[in-house]
């Protein structure tokens, strides 16, 4: 959402959403909060605002109830995704889907059924480095983790940190480096420093990054290795920098590594050892669709804490994808799905507001 309102600067606009989606906008962008988020209020906000079009993103609920109101623009970065006609809205003004380098012949069916598809490129954020930055990106390494949170946990104990941290930290100081910069959402925050500890092999902040922020973080560090959410991987590959994917969260991030490792990127992608995550399972359980998944992932994750031997053999594959080649291998994917996705976003919403 932030990359496209870069390309609508010129617009009026109203954020609307949930508390977990308002910590990936800049400080100076204003949220309505006097309503709670659900398919009522959404329906209450177009009317009081009178708005032209709406724009929504990965929320069909949201989205089919908002057309009682307006045109919607809904925008889908993981099309791959949807087994079920529940998952996809209805009577929306445009769906528009992010390019995918593969499109699982299980989603073919629910997206057959959308009347109003339109394909653009990758959505990722535009480069403005002449604007002001909060954050000095001093760091040799850029380790980005997500969110960690979603709808699925808001709260609680996050078990992947406290996995995936420690060995990757030990492996990058091994290699040389001696600075990193871990990224997260605030919410996350005091549970990653928890992971970190007070004994660290390098010199380490934790931060929660706005976009453009995290944008200039990313083009200036030597080295990027994170969780494989899809505008990371393509922002990274846009940008050539040295990256390497960690292990995966959730359903979508395992497809973004097999498109990744399916390009040429294979030794620079670190997947879970099938003593913690084994593929077929989570295959079979795709078809019940995206929460059954997500919560088996999770599952397995809180279970790997407890198993002391996984801390050597995620070291090992940290240390062997730090030195593989290529060293960008997302840039196969950015140049093949390209990356001007925003822009005919915002082209879409412009037509319609015209129109309206």
């Amino acid at each position: 959402m932030a990359s496209i309102l870069d390309e609508l600067r010129d617009a009026e606009v109203i954020i609307y959403g949930s508390e977990l989606g308002a910590n990936l906008f800049e400080d100076d962008v204003a949220l309505v909060a006097e309503y709670s988020y659900n398919e009522a209020s959404v329906n209450q906000i177009c009317r009081r605002h009178r708005i032209d079009v709406a724009l929504i993103i990965l929320d069909p609920r949201i989205a089919s109830a908002a057309t009682e109101s307006c045109p919607v623009v809904y925008v889908d970065s993981l099309p791959f995704l949807w087994t079920h006609p529940s998952d996809v809205p209805v009577g929306v003004a445009a769906y528009l889907a992010q390019q995918t380098p593969l499109l699982p012949m299980s989603c073919w069916e629910t997206l057959r059924t959308i009347d109003a598809l339109q394909w653009t490129e990758g959505i990722v954020p535009c480069e403005r480095d002449n604007e002001p930055s909060t954050v000095e990106p001093t760091a040799d390494v850029l380790i980005n983790l997500g969110g960690l949170l979603s709808v699925l946990q808001t709260s609680g104990d996050i078990s992947y940190p406290h996995v995936v941290l420690p060995p990757l930290l030990e492996q990058l100081a091994e290699r040389g480096f001696t600075s990193a910069m871990v990224t997260t959402s605030p919410a996350a925050r005091n549970q990653v420093e928890r992971a970190i500890g007070d004994r660290t092999p390098l010199d380490l902040t934790v931060q929660s990054l706005g976009h453009r922020d995290f944008g200039r973080a990313l083009r200036s560090a030597q080295l990027v290795a994170t969780s494989p959410g899809l505008t990371t991987i393509l922002e990274s590959g846009a940008a050539r920098v040295p990256t390497v994917l960690l292990p995966p969260q959730n359903m979508s991030q395992i497809m973004n590594m097999a498109f990744v490792a399916n390009l040429g990127g294979g030794d620079r992608c670190i997947d879970w050892p099938e003593t913690v995550l084994e593929p077929k399972s989570v295959e079979h359980l795709r078809l019940k669709g995206e929460e059954v998944v997500v919560e088996h992932i999770y599952g397995a994750i809180d279970r790997a804490v407890a198993v002391p031997e996984l801390f050597g053999e995620l070291a090992l594959r940290f240390g062997q994808a730090l030195v593989a080649k290529p060293a960008c291998p997302t840039s196969r994917l950015a140049d093949l799905v390209g990356t001007g996705g925003a822009k005919q976003v915002a082209g879409v919403v412009r037509e319609l507001a015209t129109h309206y």
